[in-house]
């Protein structure tokens, strides 16, 4: 008969017999697990054969520094999933991730719940050995990979959760290799300095959060393969800053509604908004500040609501506003300011409410703001115009009022194909309009250096530079850019 205290020997024997079967034959560690070397890497898949599903953080690579020895990382090829995130960083040896159609590297990676973060992997020409990858959980960067050209290996990309960056990577050209729609919250572009255009994304990028391309000086376009739009924006704020090489937003006509702001700031060489005609609402602020090759607002033919302020600001050619001729609503103020050839207000013709003002100063040749006398006239924006330091007739709001009321507002409208020519010019300047008033021209502190009835003008005597030109025609008011 076996006495009491035996049987619990025997108990804790086996207990122990189990837990040890249990441990040798986990599938996975338990824990996080951080490798730095090629022997470590390759112990992996000896160690967890069957360790598919790792339910953890991953590191690849060492945070800290770059002491990791990895070239490859064909002992993690029985990898389908991590549940954790996933670092692959400061690697300067590794130069692949997989290769195609191989069963080794992480070619048979489909999910990441976590982030997935690529980062610093000095020989990184590309994502190959991503194919299978569908799903990020939570942030997907690609980041300061020095080599990286292209993004061929994410093929089946189809959903990021939270932030999709791509930034820093001095030799990324296109994003080729993404060919499913790709869902995003965010979309984060930066700092890549050959990125010359979207071509490579062969179907939809749909952003449901915010946007943010900044600082790639190769930009030039926006658009998809075969001039195609591919930018699918549902999201919140759309922020476009210092993207020199930029001349218009084609790429963006599918865009009808930003749930945020949108904010664009320093881009060179942007001519026109062409590409936003079917932006109606911005349920946000509109900020337009630093883009010194705008001339009007051209390319926003579709705005017609602004429920946040409407800032427009230190755009140095910046003439008029035409180009919103259905904005009717800006449920913000309305600040307009330090625009140094800004000569006009033509193009808020149509403007209905202004709930928090207008707001115009320091807009050194501004002397024609008749664009807002039916909003001023109106009633709308009673003791809410406030005027300071602008030229001549738009110095202060009493003054300006007086204006509209003795002007025949629907007699007033802007002429688009007035000709005026040759525009840089030396010497001589000819307007063709056989109904001509007068002529004023502008420097560019406001001082009135011509005024003049006769079509043909000579401009020797003026200093090389830029001036605003004003043009009083028949019911016709209009005002160019001269260059001498």
């Amino acid at each position: 008969m076996i006495n009491e205290d035996d049987m619990r020997k025997t108990l804790l024997f086996v207990s122990f017999i189990l837990t040890s079967l249990n441990f040798f034959a986990q599938d996975c560690p338990d824990s996080d697990v951080t490798l730095t070397t090629q022997a470590e890497v390759d112990a992996f898949k000896t160690n967890y054969p069957d360790c598919t599903d790792f339910p953890n953080t991953l590191t690849v690579g060492d945070i800290d520094n770059e002491d990791s020895t990895i070239e490859n990382l064909n002992g993690l090829s029985n990898l389908i999933s991590v549940q954790g995130s996933f670092w692959i960083i400061n690697n300067p040896l590794l130069s692949t991730l997989g290769e195609i159609n191989q069963e080794f590297g992480l070619n048979n990676l489909a999910v990441v719940e976590g982030d997935l973060i690529i980062e610093n992997n000095d020989l990184l020409t590309n994502v190959s050995g991503l194919e299978n990858l569908v799903s990020v959980g939570q942030n997907f960067a690609i980041r300061k990979n020095t080599e990286i050209a292209d993004l061929y290996g994410l093929n089946k990309i189809a959903t990021v959760d939270e932030e999709f960056e791509i930034t820093e990577n001095p030799k990324l050209e296109t994003f080729e290799g993404i060919v499913e729609t790709l869902t995003v919250n965010d979309f984060t572009v930066g700092n890549n300095l050959l990125l010359e255009d979207f071509s490579g994304f062969i179907n939809d990028i749909i952003i449901e959060g915010n946007i943010q391309i900044s600082s790639n000086p190769s930009l030039a376009s926006l658009m998809g393969p075969d001039d195609s739009s591919v930018i699918n924006y549902q999201g919140e704020n759309f922020v476009l800053v210092s993207n020199n090489a930029l001349n218009d937003l084609s790429g963006l006509e599918l865009v009808t509604e930003i749930n945020g702001d949108l904010y664009l700031q320093g881009n060179m060489n942007l001519l026109t908004y062409n590409g936003l005609a079917n932006l109606t609402t911005i349920d946000g602020n509109l900020v337009i500040v630093f883009n010194p090759s705008v001339t009007n607002f051209v390319g926003f033919s579709g705005l017609q609501t602004i429920t946040g302020d409407f800032l427009v600001a230190s755009n140095e050619k910046l003439i008029n506003f035409q180009g919103i001729p259905m904005l009717t609503t800006v449920n913000g103020v309305i600040s307009i300011s330090f625009n140094d050839t800004l000569g006009s207000l033509a193009g808020f013709e149509n403007l209905q409410t202004a709930e928090n003002g207008i707001t115009i100063t320091e807009n050194g040749v501004l002397n024609n703001c008749t664009g807002i006398c039916n909003i001023l006239l109106s009633g709308a924006i009673d003791g809410k115009l406030f005027l300071q330091n602008n030229n001549e007739d738009c110095s202060s709001a009493s003054d300006l009022k007086t204006q509209c009321e003795d002007l025949d507002i629907e007699d007033l409208e802007e002429d688009f194909n007035l000709k005026i020519f040759p525009n840089p010019t030396e010497n001589y300047l000819t307007i063709l309009d056989s109904k001509l008033k007068n002529v004023q021209i502008f420097d560019l502190q406001g001082k009135k250096v011509v005024n003049s009835n006769e079509n043909f003008l000579n401009v020797s005597h003026l200093e090389t530079g830029i001036y605003v030109l004003k043009v009083i025609s028949d019911k016709v008011y209009t005002e160019r850019l001269i260059i001498k």
